[in-house]
């Protein structure tokens, strides 16, 4: 047998393979549409449970950088009327106004030290607020003005 037959044979074999190869698909189609809508929506949860890890994984991937959270809920502070959600309550009298403002300062006030705190500020009063403000801005002063210094 010569080269050309050889090439012959396999140019055959190729094409039937490819013939039964469509074939197959055309048989797969043709199943596949007469599957019912329960049915495609069953295999399509199939799919997207199968592909749920690695969908999670993506999801997740930006929380990674997150170093912390901080939830600074603000409601019920002195001031916020519009969180108290009573809109045909009596008004308190002025004493119980006072003493209710005294002890919702007490439950926010370690909220408020912290978020203080966190800016670099100290909640020792108007003294130390304002001690910490005067440190911040010396320091900021001195870092400006020590490049223009000539040695």
């Amino acid at each position: 047998m010569d080269r050309a037959d050889a090439l012959t044979i396999e140019a055959r074999a190729r094409q039937a393979a490819a013939l039964a190869e469509a074939e197959g698909k055309r048989a797969i189609n043709e199943a596949l549409n007469t599957l019912s809508a329960a049915q495609i929506d069953l295999q399509v949860r199939t799919q997207l449970l199968q592909q749920l890890p690695l969908i999670l994984s993506e999801a997740v991937r930006p929380m990674e950088k997150i170093d912390s959270i901080r939830i600074v809920q603000v409601a019920g502070m002195p001031g916020n009327a519009s969180g108290t959600g009573q809109a045909n309550a009596p008004q308190a009298t002025f004493p119980e106004q006072v003493m209710n403002s005294a002890l919702q300062y007490q439950i926010a006030k370690p909220i408020v030290d912290a978020v203080m705190k966190d800016a670099g500020l100290s909640n020792e009063g108007i003294t130390g607020m304002a001690q910490s403000l005067a440190g911040m801005l010396s320091t900021q002063e001195s870092v400006t003005a020590s490049p223009n210094q000539q040695i």
